[in-house]
């Protein structure tokens, strides 16, 4: 769902993209001199966010999924060492590159 509001001069459309640690997070772009300009542009931006997704409804980040991946695969089926090794390698490298895309 797109929501367009008038900032002042300008018009900013937003939507909202997957959690992060259970917190809402939003896409938003202002600076549109006009409500369907606006409206153009956030459709196309949420077709993009879409498209850059999997095609099924998720309501999770890739970092809160790491997060889960770990708490209930790893420490379930994998020894001590290697549930480590890849906490460091989730929390150090892939949280941080690709955990908050969206």
């Amino acid at each position: 769902m797109i929501s367009i509001q008038k900032r002042g001069r300008v018009y900013q459309y937003r939507f909202e993209v997957a959690k992060v640690n259970g917190k809402r997070k939003w896409i938003s772009k202002s600076g549109f001199k006009t409500k369907s300009a606006t409206f153009t542009a956030g459709q196309k931006a949420y077709e993009e966010y879409q498209n850059g997704r999997c095609k099924t409804e998720s309501y999770m980040s890739y970092g809160d999924y790491l997060d889960y991946w770990l708490d209930n695969y790893c420490k379930v089926n994998l020894k001590y060492r290697t549930i480590e090794e890849y906490s460091v390698i989730v929390n150090k490298y892939l949280k941080i590159y690709l955990g908050h895309s969206f």
